[in-house]
This record gives structure tokens, sequence and C-alpha cells, in this order.
């Protein structure tokens, strides 16, 4: 048995760019946006686009073993796009 030392760790750089942090998923903060936005004006558009980019970011998600993030993101962009769309039905049946 040889007694080689141990491999020596890489140095860290704060000038470097770490290429395995996870990234916030675009889809998901895009998503976040339509729905708040969707509580002002288009409702029913925006609500409806809020949900499906939505599940989609959360599906992209999961689906990346990591590499992103943005999951919370996501799940509030659904709720919010479910209120968009409530809060239209609810002001039509008002009329």
């Amino acid at each position: 048995m040889t007694s080689l030392p141990p491999p020596e760790m890489p140095k860290y750089s704060n000038t470097s760019i770490n290429n395995l942090a996870p990234k916030r998923d675009g889809k998901a903060v895009g998503a976040l946006v339509a729905g708040i936005v969707g509580l002002l004006v288009f409702g029913i558009v925006l609500g409806g686009v809020a949900i499906a980019m939505g599940v989609q970011s959360r599906k992209n998600i999961r689906a990346s073993q990591g590499q992103l993030t943005g999951e919370g993101f996501a799940k509030a962009a659904v709720v919010l796009g479910i209120l968009d769309v409530a809060t239209f039905f609810l002001l039509l049946i008002q009329r």
C-alpha cells in the first residue's frame, strides 16, 4: 500500500463563474409576472397563461435534477392564475 497524499482541493476564486450552480427557471418568473399582472388587467387571458406556464415550469424544474430552481415561483403563479380566472368569473356573474 502506498502512502500518497490526498489530492489537493481546487482553489476558490471569487472571480470565476460556477457553472454547476442551479439557475432559476425563466418560465417560472414569467408565469409569476403574468399572474400578478392578471390581477389588474386581462385576468382571464393572463390567468390562463400563468396556470399553463406555472405547470410546465414545475415539470421542468422537477425533471432538471436540481439544475433549475423556482418551484415556489411556479406554485405562486398557478395559485394567482386560478385567482385571476375566478375573479374574472365572479365579476362576470355580478353584471
